[in-house]
């Protein structure tokens, strides 16, 4: 196994199914670069190795009333993508509980129909979009699992009509396409607990899309960019500004560190916290330099993690975890929230669990990984078995299997 932008795993000697499988999911590169839809991508890619895959997918970054959808070719899948209705743009929490625009859904049924396919991947709990295709494939008699990838928490945290609608919502949308799936899988067992006790649900982890290969030239222009200083421990963060990913809690942990001088970097799109992070970095004691990058692209992410000496993740609510994969990935000691999905595969000593939002607590756990330095060979050998464990191949097989089962009805 190598780390750095090559694949992990091999391909698996068992049988394959060489059907036609449909892959429906409300996300799908390169409209979304990461997330889900990396996942997603890989699955696909997956299993066009041996089957015919059609991906449809929802065009979130395309909204509108009457358009049509989009088709193209990626790496051997189709891939179909309509556009949603434009409601609620300013509300982030409900955008994707819409469904297609009235053209784009006919022709997604129509499409469906057209293509006839044997069985269906669905990916999405929540997804307008999602539940629809759910109920096409119902209506055609083709059998379909369905993924979860996390339950929304947001919902819970607003006013009592926006709970009172999404509660409705949630009976006529994501728990009728659960109740209707041949197999329900989930991405950790954190997410699987949040799922209705009366069905069983397989846990199937994401995977790990290996990052770009590493590049000096590159991660020299990014530290020049970012105004680094040669020598000095920087520690990375990546996903967006949200209150979820808690990126004020690792800002807060920084000044309690006691390393003299010490660089951070959250790399990421604003979505509300982008305003207060600036304002906690201003208040940093000097020698601490804090950088608020903005989006970076996956090249952009190689290069972040191969400048590091630690990546965080300070997460509040994780379904799984893909930045710290991703990060193990890279050869990167990994600080984490001890929460989610994160817990269920970051391994000491390669790995470092906070159980608290507590300052003194993850300034500890940063030193505590900055202190011992890069990867010892024995605990690479540890971080080989997780990417190993986290291969696509491996885990494709895994829902091609249940699939099978899916057409046999057994």
């Amino acid at each position: 196994m190598e780390r750095g932008g090559r694949p992990y795993g091999s391909s698996l000697a068992s049988a394959r199914t060489g059907v036609r499988i449909a892959v429906i999911t409300p996300e799908y590169p390169p409209d979304h670069i990461g997330g889900g839809g990396i996942v997603v991508e890989a699955l696909a890619t997956e299993y066009a190795k041996t089957n015919e895959v059609r991906v449809f997918s929802a065009w979130d970054t395309h909204r509108s009333w009457r358009g049509d959808r989009l088709a193209d070719l990626r790496a051997g899948v189709s891939v179909y993508r309509y556009p949603l209705v434009p409601l609620f743009r300013r509300q982030p929490h409900f955008r994707s509980v819409v469904p297609p625009n009235p053209a784009a859904g006919i022709r997604l049924s129509r499409d469906l129909k057209a293509w006839s396919p044997d069985v269906a991947h669905v990916h999405g709990y929540g997804y307008a979009m999602v539940d629809f295709a759910s109920a096409i494939l119902v209506r055609r008699k083709v059998p379909y699992i369905f993924t979860v990838h996390g339950v929304p928490q947001t919902p819970s945290r607003r006013r009592t009509p926006t709970r009172a609608a999404y509660a409705a919502y949630r009976r006529i949308g994501p728990l009728r396409t659960i109740a209707r799936a041949y197999a329900v899988t989930a991405i950790s067992r954190a997410v699987a607990e949040g799922l209705p006790a009366d069905r069983k649900v397989t846990v199937v982890p994401n995977g790990i899309t290996p990052l770009p290969g590493p590049d000096d030239r590159r991660a020299a222009e990014l530290s020049q960019r970012l105004d680094l200083d040669p020598g000095v421990p920087m520690i990375a963060a990546a996903g967006r500004l949200s209150w979820s990913k808690g990126f004020d809690v690792l800002l807060r942990a920084l000044s309690n560190v006691e390393i003299p001088r010490l660089a951070c970097v959250i790399a990421g799109s604003d979505a509300g916290e982008l305003s207060d992070l600036r304002h906690i970095a201003a208040g940093m004691p000097s020698g601490i330099k804090v950088c608020l990058p903005g989006w970076l692209d996956r090249e952009g992410l190689s290069d972040l993690f191969r400048l590091a000496t630690v990546v965080a993740v300070p997460s509040r609510d994780e379904p799984f975890g893909l930045v710290a994969l991703e990060a193990l990935g890279m050869g990167r000691r990994v600080v984490a929230s001890r929460i989610g999905g994160l817990a269920e595969f970051l391994l000491s000593p390669v790995a470092e669990l906070v159980d608290s939002e507590d300052p003194r607590l993850w300034a500890s756990a940063l030193k505590t990984a900055l202190m011992r330095g890069p990867l010892t060979g024995e605990e690479e050998r540890t971080v080989d078995q997780i990417l190993v464990e986290h291969s696509w191949p491996h885990l494709a097989q895994q829902y091609e299997d249940l699939m099978i089962n899916s057409r046999s009805g057994s």
